[in-house]
């Protein structure tokens, strides 16, 4: 189990040309994958911040790693770090496990939410001719991997082109048959965003130093543009290394700035999910 590090930057037109100039000369891989993530209707993972992805018919899920690093304050305050967990049993006991954990300490709260807003829906004529209430999108609950959604349409691929040299292919994870889903259904849990993502990807290494450095350049289907500087270590090993190997980067490309950089995730929730994003802000998830 290895922990992603990892600062988003905004990609400026010249980025490419600064890329070259500290030795990342050419992009040495480039992809396209579409991802789709799960949750329960009342956002039991997402609000523990807890991500459940499938990406080109692989499962992942990132939690958490929140221990901090003596000295690197100001680092870890730009970076995000996530435990990332490919084995298919392992997720599904994770999140088995958060979500029992999570119902029990917030359900309450959580059911009173889900009333109030369900009122408040009534009072403001949010139901539609059936009596259920409109969302963003529909999910067939009979098969929650079909979406009918208003959202980016997106089509599936059921292939990718990646051939990074030292990255970690994203199809290194379990696979699991579409028509195996139960897991799903008991749990409750129903695709919440989903977006196709171009991906040109760079590797950088520092002289003397052992690892690579990891710097993808994304564009989603939604028309949002990111960089992300991101190293790879083992759990609970090397986090202040890849903190200050990310920080020595963003140096190199000239990063300024002291506000963390929107992601994929938090842009296209603040579009098209806003009561999902709002909640994500008061958890302070996002």
């Amino acid at each position: 189990m290895n922990v992603e590090v990892e600062r988003k930057f905004v990609c400026d037109p010249d980025i490419q040309n600064k890329l070259r100039d500290i030795g990342a000369a050419v992009c040495v891989g480039q992809s396209k994958f579409h991802d789709q993530y799960f949750d329960s209707p009342d956002f039991c993972l997402t609000l523990r911040d807890v991500w459940l992805r499938r990406r080109q018919g692989c499962w992942e899920l990132k939690c958490p790693s929140s221990k901090s690093t003596p000295g690197m304050e100001e680092e870890e305050r730009l970076c995000s770090r996530y435990r990332e967990i490919t084995s298919l049993p392992q997720i599904i006991a994770k999140v088995r496990d958060v979500m029992k954990h999570g119902c029990e300490e917030q359900g309450g709260q959580r059911v009173s939410e889900v009333e109030e807003e369900g009122k408040e829906g009534d009072r403001q004529g949010h139901k539609g001719a059936t009596g259920e209430t409109k969302t963003g999108s529909h999910i067939d609950q009979k098969d929650p991997m079909i979406n009918h959604s208003d959202k980016p349409n997106t089509k599936r691929s059921d292939t990718v082109n990646k051939d990074v040299t030292g990255f970690e292919d994203a199809n290194q994870c379990s696979l699991e048959k579409d028509s195996d889903l139960s897991w799903l259904r008991e749990l409750n849990l129903v695709p919440f965003a989903e977006f196709t993502t171009e991906r040109c990807s760079f590797s950088l290494s520092e002289e003397g130093e052992e690892g690579v450095i990891h710097v993808d350049l994304d564009k989603a289907d939604f028309g949002f543009c990111v960089g992300e500087i991101e190293v790879l270590v083992p759990d609970g090993k090397e986090v202040q290394s890849a903190l200050k190997k990310i920080q020595r980067t963003a140096e190199r490309l000239g990063l300024s700035g002291d506000q963390r950089i929107q992601g994929k995730m938090d842009v296209y929730l603040q579009r098209y999910c806003p009561e999902h994003y709002r909640k994500l802000l008061n958890a302070h998830v996002l």
